[in-house]
């Protein structure tokens, strides 16, 4: 019948070369449901239903949701999300979560621990930390309720040791992540690949930002060595991003190239696309320019601003239009670079240190000495001693000294900051 349907040209599409699936035209198919809302509404949720366990019972789970919440089928719904949200977390796939649970009636949220960690991770992502809090709030009593034997269990309290760890990080409390972090290493299941590889990804970003690069780098090796796992994509690019910057920042060039080569040939060819490249790919952009390669640079740049539009907010977006600012004057286009510090401003991301480090110095390149010494000045105030990542302030602090003709203060804070680089290795 379906040969003869489509032979006939009787809005009928195949899909596939082997002629096994079909869809109407989609102006046929519209006509029809347009007909089904006018002869029997009352048959709508109830075909939504019949479509949603097809879709489950063939494999296509997200198709499944589709029509389960089409269907008011909530209860269902909510089964199938916590069977896909950990492996579509891990594939960066939190827009397509949120957008399913927030069409659910909020007794759900309440009622379903699961629905609302979810949505408190994609709001940590957004950084909007006091929303991520309410959505905790609400998991978190439901969470502990659950028995000893819910299959669920350790993975939701793993989740909530992870996501406590990473606001505790956002609010400047270090030392309380790591605390947090040490509970979700005691909470996770063995073969959940996705949380092993959250977990070490957010022990090393806390090392780095104390400034403990050898720590950071045993924790984000763990998690890229997860790489080859199908669900971990987007944690593990990240922590090759944030393993990049280290090598960076210890002055080790050629191991960031050889690490993304390694990145690459591990990544199946259809998988090198991801969006969570464009972690790997911003690290590319300070060795392009330090290499006076300004071509490759603002391709780059080009590519990550524009990914990253899609990606969360943790894209470190800031510092790459600093880089494309200073791109801009050394090609003597002055006009576009007040523009990019204010976007660069708008997307400065907490910890990053390097951002001070390139927009005082290209303040200074600009003539523009006021708001370098503006910075200074705030810095002089503020500087503490055994801060991580000092060296890097107190270099630019450098900077703006030698450019006052403050020559010896200047060599008395150029002698610091190697102590403290020696120091930090």
């Amino acid at each position: 019948i379906l040969a003869y349907l489509e032979e006939s040209n009787l809005f009928l599409i195949a899909l596939d070369n082997r002629r096994e699936w079909y869809r109407y035209h989609h102006l046929f198919g519209e006509l029809l449901s347009h007909r089904l809302e006018q002869v029997a509404p009352a048959q709508i949720p109830r075909l939504h239903r019949l479509a949603s366990h097809w879709y489950q019972e063939h494999g296509f789970l997200e198709e499944a949701i589709d029509h389960a919440l089409m269907g008011d089928d909530y209860e269902y719904a909510a089964d199938l999300i916590e069977q896909v949200a950990l492996e579509m977390g891990g594939q960066g796939r939190l827009t397509q979560l949120q957008q399913w649970i927030v069409s659910f009636p909020e007794i759900f949220l309440t009622e379903r621990p699961y629905l609302s960690i979810t949505l408190a991770l994609k709001s940590i992502l957004d950084m909007q930390v006091e929303q991520a809090e309410q959505h905790l709030a609400l998991a978190e009593p439901r969470a502990y309720a659950l028995t000893e034997d819910s299959v669920l269990k350790p993975e939701i309290m793993c989740q909530v040791a992870l996501l406590r760890g990473y606001i505790s990080r956002l609010r400047g409390d270090i030392h309380a992540s790591m605390s947090y972090l040490q509970q979700a290493l005691h909470y996770f299941p063995e073969q959940q690949a996705v949380m092993r590889c959250s977990v070490y990804l957010n022990v090393g970003a806390n090392y780095w930002i104390l400034g403990r690069f050898t720590e950071a780098e045993v924790s984000l090796q763990q998690a890229i060595a997860l790489l080859h796992h199908p669900d971990t994509i987007y944690p593990a690019l990240v922590a090759a991003g944030g393993l990049s910057n280290v090598y960076l920042q210890q002055g080790r060039f050629n191991e960031v190239a050889k690490l993304h080569h390694e990145i690459e040939q591990q990544l199946p060819i259809p998988r090198r696309s991801h969006l969570a490249m464009n972690y790997v790919a911003v690290e590319q952009i300070p060795l392009s320019y330090e290499k006076n390669d300004l071509t490759a640079a603002a391709e780059t740049i080009a590519k990550t601003i524009e990914l990253g539009r899609k990606l969360d907010i943790t894209i470190n977006i800031g510092t790459v239009l600093l880089i494309l600012a200073w791109i801009k004057h050394v090609a003597g286009q002055s006009d576009e670079i007040e523009v990019l510090l204010a976007q660069a401003n708008t997307n400065r991301q907490p910890f990053v240190v390097e951002f001070d480090y390139y927009q005082v110095r290209l303040w200074l390149a600009m003539g523009n000495l006021e708001a370098a010494s503006r910075w200074a000045q705030m810095y002089e105030q503020e500087r503490q001693k055994a801060a991580p990542w000092q060296a890097l302030l107190d270099l630019t602090h450098a900077h703006v000294l030698f450019a006052e003709n403050q020559l010896e203060r200047a060599i008395d804070t150029l002698r610091q900051c190697e102590e403290v680089a020696q120091s930090a290795g």
